[in-house]
């Protein structure tokens, strides 16, 4: 069993983010001030409100865009911290990230009951270049068990060992989805400068 522990983003933080800036000034202190006129003492509530559930919001958005994982890998499936028990038969299929959607080797897993695994990984940081390299080497162990597991169930269905309901294999095209994975892809990145020498990347 091989274990692997990395961080990463989860991509979910955008809500947390859009609260802050939009949620707060226009759901709450805006309202706040409109009724000043009826209620004066409305700030004395709205400012501590809106305080409090922008430093919860802020402090969401970082636990999410920098979250870490622990994967086992073993020969029926992988074990996440953060995602459960995923057996390789759950796994529906693992489709690309678009050009603006997330750099490599960002992936994501989608399984059979809908539900979808995410990582998301930032190659232009330095200080992610070992979560890169610990997460590639996690994508490696996948897709041997993957061909392991494909190999074994066409040994088993051959012999009828087993019946084809039991088969523990993915669908066909998902080995070959993660391999498309280490492929290099073609990436057009546009960076935007913005005050606080910071950059959007799109």
């Amino acid at each position: 069993m091989k274990e692997f522990t990395f961080k990463y983003n989860t991509g979910k933080g955008g809500i947390y983010f859009l609260a802050v800036f939009f949620g707060v000034p226009f759901g709450i202190f805006l309202p706040s001030f409109i009724l000043m006129e009826y209620v004066p003492w409305v700030l004395w509530v709205s400012i501590p409100l809106g305080v409090g559930i922008s430093v919860y919001c802020v402090r969401k958005f970082i636990k999410k865009i920098n979250s870490t994982d622990t994967i086992q890998v073993d020969d029926l499936g992988f074990t996440s911290n953060d995602y459960g028990r995923i057996s390789y038969r759950d796994i529906h299929s693992i489709p690309p990230y678009g050009a603006l959607q997330a750099p490599p080797p960002s992936m994501r897993i989608k399984l059979h009951n809908g539900k979808k695994l995410v990582w998301i990984f930032n190659p232009q940081s330095p200080k992610s270049q070992e979560d890169i390299a610990i997460f590639t080497a996690f994508r490696e162990a996948l897709l041997d068990h993957l061909k392991r597991q494909t190999q074994t169930a066409i040994a088993e269905t051959r012999e009828q060992a087993v019946k084809p309901e039991n088969i523990t294999a993915p669908p066909a095209d998902v080995i070959e989805q993660l391999e498309k994975h280490k492929k290099d892809r073609n990436f057009i990145y546009c960076s935007i400068a913005v005050p606080l020498k910071s950059e959007i990347v799109l």
